[in-house]
């Protein structure tokens, strides 16, 4: 391009010489020479990620320790150089349902004890996830709640455990000790024995979790003497027909349909017809004397505890 005169830059002015004035013209020049040698290629682009070949999930193992625990499982996928395929469709299934469920979105829940394999697939590559379902015991309920003995006797002592969501554990270990066996011994089985008049707590456990039952033993008829009372209180003596004596300090041949032998100690029941109202207790069983029990026509509900054996007439 070629400038005016009088203009700033690569201008054109005139320009006075030994031969007069004449024009000298500047010519401006913009931008940079460049040498085809010198020149810089274009980046190139990405290249794009081959067919999946491998995948691998995460976490590889898993433990459940409560029935209905989930934890969510996530699968990466990459071709053969190593690239991730982010745009791989995933489908989950579980080896064993019955142990362990999966669904679309890699999410594994526990159903049962045992182990299964969570495997994970896209486009031929697949991938796997070991599964382990073993319940821990969180909690313990023995049953009775607490215990009344006479000097002697005995009583076995049952347990209920459960995990963490409160389902049902059924193979578990349990270690029982009692806190003084001077009054009560304890065995493996939890088998209860009274060896002295007094109190003493049965205490069972597995692993972090335990359960207290508190054990009094008492004279054969002051334990006697509670069983009946729970009777009462569990088949709403109150409305009872005939409830002469029961509950007071008076013998208990003194107490309606109760018999004794020479000691005081419960040998008869007879409560026939007398309106008893709700379950049959098995505490009854704790009358270890007792060889005749009657209580028909009246409006007991539930099964006939099995340790009351055959002393209930049907």
């Amino acid at each position: 391009m070629i400038h005016r005169p009088g203009t700033v830059g690569g201008a054109a002015t005139r320009k006075r010489s030994r031969h007069g004035w004449g024009l000298a013209v500047v010519v401006s020049v913009t931008g940079a020479l460049s040498c085809g040698d010198d020149a810089v290629a274009p980046p190139s682009p990405p290249a794009e990620p081959g067919p999946p070949t491998s995948i691998s999930i995460s976490p590889s193992v898993l433990r459940f320790e409560a029935l209905g625990d989930t934890a969510r499982l996530v699968a990466e996928v990459r071709d053969r150089n190593g690239e991730v395929v982010r745009s791989a469709r995933v489908t989950w299934e579980s080896g064993d349902p019955s142990v362990a469920t999966v669904d679309a979105t890699g999410l594994a829940t526990a159903v049962r004890n045992g182990t299964a394999s969570i495997a994970a697939a896209a486009e031929g590559a697949s991938g796997t996830a070991e599964v382990t379902v073993d319940q821990v015991v969180a909690a313990l309920e023995v049953s009775p709640s607490s215990v009344g003995l006479a000097l002697d006797d005995s009583l076995r002592l049952r347990v209920e455990a459960s995990d963490a969501n409160g389902h049902p554990v059924t193979d578990f270990g349990l270690v029982w000790r009692s806190t003084d066996e001077s009054i009560a011994t304890v065995d493996a089985t939890g088998l209860v024995i009274a060896v002295g008049i007094g109190m003493a707590t049965i205490r069972a456990t597995s692993g972090a979790a335990s359960a207290d039952v508190g054990v009094e033993v008492l004279s054969g008829v002051d334990a006697d003497r509670r069983v009946l009372a729970t009777l009462y209180e569990v088949s709403d003596g109150a409305g009872w027909i005939h409830d002469d004596n029961w509950l007071t300090d008076l013998p208990l041949a003194d107490w309606h349909g109760v018999g004794v032998d020479d000691e005081g100690r419960v040998t008869e029941l007879d409560l026939e017809a007398n309106n008893l109202v709700g379950p049959i207790p098995a505490e009854l069983s704790r009358l270890r004397r007792l060889t005749e029990l009657n209580l028909i026509r009246n409006s007991l509900r539930g099964r006939i505890p099995p340790e009351l054996g055959t002393h209930l007439p049907v």
